[in-house]
């Protein structure tokens, strides 16, 4: 618990402390605001004002004209980027095509080569079957065949009779029979 500041400070004596008293609000009323001065229009004479007219007339047509500018400029740098685009896309193309070429023309030599082995081995099998049919191995008898044992059949084994079921048509034109096959 803080010690008191009589405590900590020895011969020093506690002064009272004084209450704030209130005082009475009095309502105030606020400053009315000046009033504005009230400016003088500027009269212009004729030649002024056809100076003015004409200075508008200049700056509509200067800032006409910067518009139109920066639109063209706009245009070119879109068709730039199209262009670029194109030229981009022209060379993606390029590439694809050259390597469906260089596939296609793998693809081609190395069936070349499947025809050529298949002919090879065409060649060796008709080669084969003449030497088949001009050496005939000499026949040698054929062993007698062995008696055929005749093996009885299995009988099979009794299918459950079904019991009978009633059609009844239910709502809907259903009956039993098609639901129990659904």
């Amino acid at each position: 618990m803080p010690k008191k500041q009589s405590e900590l400070f020895e011969g020093a004596e506690e002064e009272p402390v004084a209450e704030p008293v209130a005082e009475p609000v009095v309502a105030e009323e606020p400053p009315k605001p000046k009033p504005k001065k009230e400016r003088k229009k500027r009269v212009l004479t004729e030649e002024q004002k056809e100076k003015l007219r004409e200075q508008l007339k200049r700056g509509r047509e200067k800032s006409l004209e910067t518009r139109r500018r920066n639109k063209k400029m706009k245009e070119m740098k879109k068709d730039k980027a199209k262009d670029a685009e194109d030229v981009e896309l022209f060379e993606h193309l390029q590439k694809k095509k050259e390597r469906s070429e260089s596939v296609q023309k793998e693809r081609k030599s190395e069936n070349e080569i499947l025809k050529k082995k298949l002919e090879e081995m065409e060649k060796k099998l008709s080669t084969i079957h003449e030497n088949k049919v001009i050496e005939k191995p000499k026949e040698t008898p054929a062993p007698a065949p062995a008696p055929k044992q005749v093996e009885k059949p299995k009988p099979r084994p009794p299918t459950p009779t079904p019991t009978k079921i009633r059609s009844s048509i239910l709502p809907g034109g259903m009956t039993l029979e098609s639901l129990r096959m659904l």
